[in-house]
């Protein structure tokens, strides 16, 4: 019965979901080619936000073009040490980012707005 269940399960794709670049995990949803990341941060309006997303470390803008296409950038959200770079979408609209994630301003003018929990 055991191996009738995993075969099912197998077949439906139970378990073994997983979510592009730059969308929302956790929970049994892990990530494509990327690691699901832990963010908690406080906008620039002050309202504190966070939650997982799939991305991945980064030292500059092509290690996120590589992971998720050219409006991807590389960005911090650390004002102190340590700092930590990772991946995230560029976005314009609520409707650029996947579900659970907002359209975010950043203090970067370079960065625009991108895609967070």
């Amino acid at each position: 019965m055991r191996r009738w269940l995993s075969l099912l399960a197998a077949l439906l794709g139970l378990g073994c979901a997983e979510a592009p670049p730059f969308a929302a995990c956790g929970g049994t949803l892990g990530c494509a080619g990327s690691d699901c990341i832990e963010l908690r941060y406080t906008r620039l309006d002050g309202s504190e936000a966070g939650g997982p997303f799939c991305s991945n470390s980064c030292l500059t803008d092509a290690d996120c073009q590589a992971l998720g296409g050219t409006d991807a950038v590389c960005i911090t959200l650390d004002v102190e040490a340590p700092v930590r770079f990772f991946c995230a979408a560029r976005c314009t609209a609520a409707a650029d980012c996947y579900a659970g994630l907002a359209c975010t301003e950043t203090d970067d003018p370079a960065v625009g707005a991108v895609c967070l929990p």
